[in-house]
């Protein structure tokens, strides 16, 4: 199990996610996208209490959905209506969880550690 449901999901990726969530609600159903996206939403807003989006900072070879955010050809596309991003932000803020319990991950220390200081290559 991963910390963050979106990777849970469909994985790491910013441009599959940013593809997910600008995926139109009235594409059709049975299409690869729809249900990419559908999953993707659901799982959000019944299973998650949030979601990293990271901008990468280059610090990963494709960019994070965050960066693709940012971008201006972009602009508005995490809130564009009709779009699986407005059901997630809509979702967010005006749902309530009915859930009994909540699920909560037990933190798995790593067998080895590795300590570096601020400046060390």
């Amino acid at each position: 199990m991963t910390d963050w449901g979106a990777e849970a999901t469909i994985g790491f990726g910013g441009q599959i996610l940013f593809d997910a969530l600008a995926t139109k609600l009235d594409a059709p159903r049975d299409s690869a996208e729809y249900k990419t996206a559908y999953k993707l939403v659901w799982r959000l807003l019944s299973r998650s209490s949030m979601q990293k989006i990271t901008h990468g900072k280059n610090l990963t070879k494709t960019p994070a959905l965050g960066a693709l955010w940012d971008e201006e050809t972009n602009k508005d596309k995490d809130h564009e209506p009709g779009t699986f991003a407005e059901l997630l932000r809509y979702g967010s803020v005006h749902f309530e969880q009915t859930r009994e319990r909540i699920e909560y991950l037990e933190v798995q220390r790593p067998a080895e550690t590795f300590k570096k200081g601020l400046l060390e290559p």
